[in-house]
């Protein structure tokens, strides 16, 4: 940080009229970064530029687009609150999962082998088999985790509820626990401020 106080110093004596846009947009993704970074606790990582990030308003939008084409059953206020705290709306999010010798990606951070099975098995093909960086696709991303959205909320034949699909997207299907239930508390927190 202090290299580049240095640097856009020098910029700005000798530039100083084109310093003043460009240490606006500089001072900006810095601090999206950090506030991206702090509301994360570092489990997110991926450019984090405002061309990339996704609004609240355009994953409702996409997610009911889905409903309505593909029949799935998902709420899009769900969606995007979901959204929020697996990504903080970075399609270019990225997480490795070492315990399961996977990565989660995208939006919805899905996890290569749950999409891939979700096309494979469960047949949910509105778009080609995806490999971890085709999750990086919004539109990729939120198609397959609205897909094992709908695979949870019919799992067992039984129709499931908030509460179960929340902490079973996070934990696996029926897992409860410390760590499930504070994600549900993050996503009930989400889901107010995206209503």
């Amino acid at each position: 940080m202090q290299l580049f106080a240095i640097f856009a110093g020098a910029f700005a004596f000798l530039f100083p009229r084109q310093a003043q846009g460009l240490m606006t947009v500089a001072t900006n993704a810095i601090k999206q970064t950090s506030t991206q970074i702090k509301n994360t606790g570092g489990e997110v990582f991926g450019p984090f530029l405002p061309a990339n990030v996704w609004t609240a308003t355009k994953v409702k939008q996409v997610a009911a687009k889905y409903v309505f084409e593909y029949g799935l059953n998902c709420n899009p206020v769900m969606i995007a609150a979901m959204v929020k705290i697996e990504s903080r709306y970075n399609p270019k999010a990225y997480r490795f999962e070492k315990h399961l010798n996977d990565a989660s990606y995208g939006l919805m951070q899905t996890m290569t082998k749950t999409a891939q099975w979700l096309y494979d098995d469960m047949k949910y093909r509105a778009f080609p088999r995806p490999t971890g960086s085709d999750l990086y696709d919004g539109y990729v991303s939120l198609y397959f985790g609205m897909a094992y959205v709908d695979y949870l909320s019919k799992y067992g034949k039984k129709q499931r509820d908030e509460r179960w699909i929340v902490e079973s997207y996070n934990g696996g299907p029926g897992n409860s626990n410390p760590g499930t239930q504070n994600h549900l508390r993050k996503y009930y927190e989400a889901k107010t401020e995206v209503a």
